[in-house]
């Protein structure tokens, strides 16, 4: 539905579309949580003496994948981060886009609203999920993030802000457009809508998402992202930043999807038009 169409919310609905998102980004998150962390690793620096990874992004993943199946723990590493910090990030997120979307008629303004609003939740949580998920955390969530905090300030839960903004920013305007346009042009199809569009705007952002990750996993807090570039592709090759595509592509693709469908059914069921 286009924006200009959509009617005005009452806080009592913005409240429930708070609710609906919440409960969507826990399910999404929790069920695809192992191919997150396979993205992340991709993303990431190897391991001193591991194999180097195939520059096909889908062997990439694959191999990732492999190296992780002996040991399935390892696909929920930092798990608890999702019921810790999703609700709220996942919350904001969809009510501010519901209320940017009736106030403007750009969808891409509403996705970039949706995501400065978010992020304050989002950027911690990314932070310390990551953390875990390449092998450089430990213990329970709350233990991680103090010591996140002991060691670099809030700064280090922040990690990324701009590099975030500069991926998700843009993500969230290519997505929630593309999804409009899909829902105009084959129905309401949320599933269906919410996969191809998150599959498209996971493409295009996929080497600032590199980029993202680089920085927020480095044990450098102070150091610049044109080193970081430029250490990755005199080491590994511009390649690198397109390691993850069908990783971001899959993972992006799904978990819009079924956000979407739990979202538009949680809205359905609390009575939100």
């Amino acid at each position: 539905m286009a924006s200009s169409t959509k009617a005005q919310l009452s806080p009592v609905d913005v409240a429930k579309c708070f609710a609906s998102g919440a409960v969507a980004g826990v399910v999404c998150d929790s069920l695809l949580y192992p191919l997150d962390l396979c993205r992340a690793r991709l993303n990431a620096p190897r391991p001193r003496g591991a194999p180097t990874l195939p520059p096909d992004p889908l062997r990439a993943l694959l191999a990732i994948s492999r190296e992780l199946r002996p040991k399935p723990r390892a696909l929920y590493r930092g798990f608890f981060c999702v019921p810790f910090f999703a609700p709220a990030a996942y919350g904001l997120y969809f009510s501010s886009y519901e209320v940017a979307s009736r106030q403007t008629e750009s969808e891409l303004a509403a996705g970039l609203c949706a995501e400065a609003c978010a992020n304050p939740c989002y950027i911690p949580y990314d932070v310390v999920k990551q953390r875990y998920m390449v092998g450089r955390a430990r213990g329970g969530v709350v233990t991680a993030t103090r010591l996140i905090v002991r060691r670099d300030g809030l700064r280090g839960l922040y990690r990324g802000f701009l590099l975030t903004f500069a991926t998700y920013g843009p993500f969230s305007a290519i997505y929630f457009w593309s999804y409009d346009l899909f829902t105009r042009h084959m129905g309401q199809y949320p599933l269906v809508n919410g996969t191809l569009a998150g599959a498209v705007a996971g493409v295009a952002t996929q080497p600032v998402d590199w980029l993202k990750t680089r920085v927020q996993v480095s044990a450098d807090v102070g150091g610049s992202s044109s080193r970081i570039v430029f250490d990755a592709i005199r080491d590994e090759g511009v390649s690198a930043l397109f390691r993850g595509a069908a990783a971001r592509a899959f993972w992006l693709g799904a978990s819009c999807g079924i956000t979407m469908q739990v979202y538009e059914s949680a809205k359905v069921g609390l009575g939100v038009s």
